[in-house]
C-alpha cells in the first residue's frame, strides 16, 4: 500500500468522523436561526395586529338609601325688603278668601252651597183644653210657635189660623200654623188642638180611660254650664186632656225618684240636672218663672187627670 493510498484513506475517515459533527452543528445552527425567525415573526404579528378591545359589563352600583336627615319644623320665611313707600300685606287662604293656587277649586270643600238650607222646623204646642165662656166658646192664647234647625229667623214669617186671642167655639178646633220665607215659599208646617169645654154640662171624667198628654216648649233650651257641671234650660209645660181641663203635671228624677209638682198647663219653669246637683224644687229669687227644680239625673215629665189616667213619661230633651 503506497502513501497516496493511505493519506487518501486518512482523508475519509476524518471526513467520516467530521460528518455527523458538521451535520449537528449545522443542524443546530437552522434550528436556531428557525426559532429566532419564529420569535421575530411573531413580534411582527404582536406589533402589526390591533389590540382587541376586551368588553366587559360594569357592575350595576348597589343602591343605598340616603340617610335620613332629621326633621326640622318649617320655618317662616322671611320677608324681602321692600321699597319705601311700598306696603304688602300677605293675604292667608280662609274661607272668606280661598287660595287661588293653580288646581284650587273655589266650589269645592265642606261649606254647603249658596241658597241652600238645611232643614227648618216649626214646633206647635201640645193640645190646649179650656173650659168655655157662655155659649160663645171661649178666648184662647196659645204659647209663641218655636223653630229649630238653620232657621233664617229674621227673614221667617210664622202665621197660624186662627190666629192667637181668637175666640174658639166649642168643641175641637185644629190650629195650623205655616212658616214661610221672604219668596212666599213654605218653609214648614205644624198643627195642634184646641179643645173647648161646654161650662154648663157636667165633665164626669169618673169612666175617663184616655190619657192626658203631658209635654214642653223650651224657653231656652238645655246647654251645658260649669262649676258645678250642669244642664240648664227653661221650660214651659203642656197638658191637655179629653176630659179633664186641668191635668196636673210632674218631673221625675231618674237618679233618685225625687219628683217636683204639681205643675199645671202652661206653667213655667227653670230645670237644672247634674251628678252634683241635689233633687229639689224652690221658687226662682225673681222673674217669669214658676219654679225652680233641680235633678241629678235625667228628668221626665208625664201629666195626670183627674180620673187618675197618666201619660207616657218623656225625657227633657
Amino acid at each position: 500500500m503506497n502513501t497516496h493510498t493511505i493519506l487518501e484513506r486518512k482523508h475519509f475517515a476524518r471526513l467520516f468522523i467530521a460528518t455527523p459533527l458538521v451535520a449537528m452543528l449545522l443542524l443546530t445552527v437552522s434550528t436556531s436561526a428557525s426559532f429566532a425567525e419564529s420569535k421575530k415573526e411573531r413580534e411582527r404579528q404582536l406589533i402589526s395586529k390591533p389590540m382587541e378591545r376586551r368588553e366587559t359589563t360594569p357592575k350595576k352600583p348597589e343602591k343605598t338609601e340616603p340617610e335620613k336627615k332629621p326633621e326640622t319644623p318649617p320655618t317662616k320665611p322671611e320677608t324681602p325688603p321692600t321699597e319705601p313707600g311700598h306696603h304688602e300685606t300677605p293675604v292667608e287662604p280662609s274661607h272668606d278668601n280661598p287660595s287661588t293656587e293653580p288646581g284650587h277649586d273655589e266650589t269645592s270643600g265642606d261649606n254647603p252651597e249658596p241658597n241652600v238650607d238645611p232643614v227648618c222646623t216649626l214646633h206647635c204646642p201640645s193640645d190646649i183644653l179650656v173650659q168655655s165662656v157662655g155659649q160663645e166658646g171661649a178666648d184662647v192664647t196659645y204659647p209663641e210657635i218655636t223653630t229649630s234647625g238653620d232657621c233664617p229667623e229674621h227673614d221667617l214669617t210664622i202665621v197660624c189660623d186662627p190666629p192667637t186671642g181668637s175666640t174658639f167655639p166649642i168643641g175641637t178646633n185644629v190650629v195650623t200654623c205655616v212658616a214661610t220665607n221672604l219668596t212666599g215659599a213654605t218653609v214648614s208646617t205644624c198643627t195642634f188642638k184646641v179643645v173647648v169645654l161646654n161650662a154648663d154640662s157636667t165633665n164626669d171624667c169618673s169612666g175617663d180611660i184616655v190619657p192626658p198628654t203631658g209635654g214642653w216648649i223650651a224657653i231656652q233650651p238645655f246647654k251645658i254650664l260649669q262649676n258645678p257641671l250642669r244642664l240648664f234650660g227653661q221650660f214651659q209645660l203642656t197638658a191637655s186632656d179629653n176630659c179633664d181641663s186641668d191635668p196636673e203635671i210632674f218631673i221625675r228624677d231618674s237618679r233618685t225618684g225625687f219628683v217636683a209638682g204639681p205643675f199645671h198647663n202652661l206653667d213655667k219653669i227653670e230645670l237644672a240636672a247634674g251628678p252634683s246637683l241635689i233633687p229639689n224644687q224652690h221658687l226662682p229669687a225673681g222673674g217669669p218663672n214658676d219654679a225652680v227644680v233641680f235633678t241629678k239625673g235625667e228628668p221626665f215629665i208625664w201629666a195626670v187627670d183627674s180620673a187618675g189616667n197618666a201619660s207616657t213619661a218623656i225625657k227633657f230633651r
